[in-house]
């Protein structure tokens, strides 16, 4: 995911944080306030918008977390994504 545009990090409404994680609405907003999730940026009175970096170092950080998990009984990973 390009995170930036000229040097300058840019800024993801909902429906794309939401394409780019495979979450929904909801979820989105449950893992915020568990916080576990990067909380948006106040854009305006009814607008919000999460900064791409922000995003996808939380992805960066789930996709490492499960590279890391290990099965107990049989020594090898649960889920191991390359790229």
């Amino acid at each position: 995911m390009e995170t930036t545009f000229h040097g300058i990090d840019r800024i993801l409404r909902l429906p794309d944080v939401m394409h780019v994680t495979g979450l929904r609405r909801t979820k989105i907003y449950d893992l915020i306030n568990a916080g576990d999730f990067p909380p948006p940026l106040h854009l305006g009175p009814r607008a919000v918008g999460w900064k791409a970096s922000d995003i996808q170092h939380w992805i960066d950080t789930r996709r490492l977390a499960c590279e890391a998990r290990w099965d107990a009984k049989s020594g090898k990973r649960f889920f191991d994504i390359k790229g």
